[in-house]
């Protein structure tokens, strides 16, 4: 009997001092593995060193709880700035798209899907005062019952003559838009050209006064210009504007450039309008995600 009580206390023995061989000083010990530490089953000396260890490791802990709260703080507001970018980016995307239509009438077979009115200083709904000594131009896309479409940039321009008034116009007897024939004052658009130089089709559909006062004179120039549907799609591809150049007899030429966020807006809604155009909803979808991946 003693010599089995003598092997039962060898074996604590043995097993107290392993534990204490393998047991890490307090002060290598983490906040949560102090807190493990029964403090009643120690020493007065260690039970000292364990409290100093205590409150250095809990003042650390609470260093670290605050530095991790500014550093999630720090993600969340760079998310909150991100969300704000995509949403701005995004957001004219959804105004052309919104603002672009597809117009049915029961009086005509052609269905027409027409973009917003866009000039160089200003969109559709803030056209202000002084804007009309811009161009203005805008996407339309005419579909025939048989599925024949045809993709038109309308383009106006006003010639804008001072010191010409109706009065003058009066004395010398003729309308005004025959002073401006007889001076030269239409622009007369010839020729348009889409980036990389290939020539597209277009017509000058009106031309007329637009307004004359006792000072000055406006005189309109409408033209069409027939572009391929792969004008537009190959810009929506390469994530850039569409560019045409538009070449004029008595004018420098002018640039147009369509907005890749309008013609997102334009794709998609075309792609609402017949089944022939049904993949422009995907590329929209592409080219929304490029925006949102894109910004920083």
């Amino acid at each position: 009997m003693k010599h089995i009580l003598a092997i039962v206390f060898m074996l604590a023995l043995s097993v107290s001092t392993a534990a204490q061989d393998t047991a890490k000083p307090f002060n290598e010990m983490s906040y949560e593995e102090l807190q493990q530490v029964a403090p009643d089953t120690l020493s007065k000396q260690a039970k000292k060193v364990y409290k100093k260890a205590l409150k250095k490791a809990k003042y650390a802990e609470k260093k670290r709880q605050a530095a991790e709260k500014k550093r999630l703080r720090a993600i969340e507001k760079a998310q909150q700035k991100r969300d704000k970018a995509i949403r701005k980016r995004l957001k004219k995307v959804n105004k052309y798209y919104a603002n672009t239509f597809i117009a049915r009438d029961e009086f005509s077979v052609v269905t027409r899907v027409k973009a917003p009115v866009l000039s160089p200083i200003a969109d559709w709904n803030s056209l202000f005062f002084g804007a009309k000594n811009q161009p203005q131009y805008s996407l339309v896309a005419n579909i025939q019952p048989d599925g024949k479409k045809s993709i038109v940039l309308r383009l106006a321009v006003n010639s804008h003559i001072q010191g010409l008034s109706i009065l003058s116009l009066e004395l010398l007897d003729i309308l005004p838009e025959e002073y401006a024939t007889l001076k030269h004052l239409w622009p007369n658009y010839q020729t348009a050209l889409v980036t990389g130089g290939a020539k597209r089709t277009l017509k000058t559909i009106k031309q007329r006064e637009n307004g004359c006062t006792v000072e000055d004179c406006y005189f309109l120039e409408r033209s069409a210009i027939y572009l391929k549907l792969s004008d537009i799609t190959s810009a929506v591809e390469h994530r850039a504007p569409l560019a045409v150049k538009v070449l004029a007899d008595n004018e420098q030429a002018t640039i147009v450039r369509l907005p890749y966020a309008y013609l997102l807006g334009f794709i998609e809604r075309l792609s609402e309008a017949d089944s022939q155009f049904s993949n422009l909803k995907q590329m929209a979808t592409a080219g929304r995600s490029y925006l949102v991946q894109t910004v920083n």
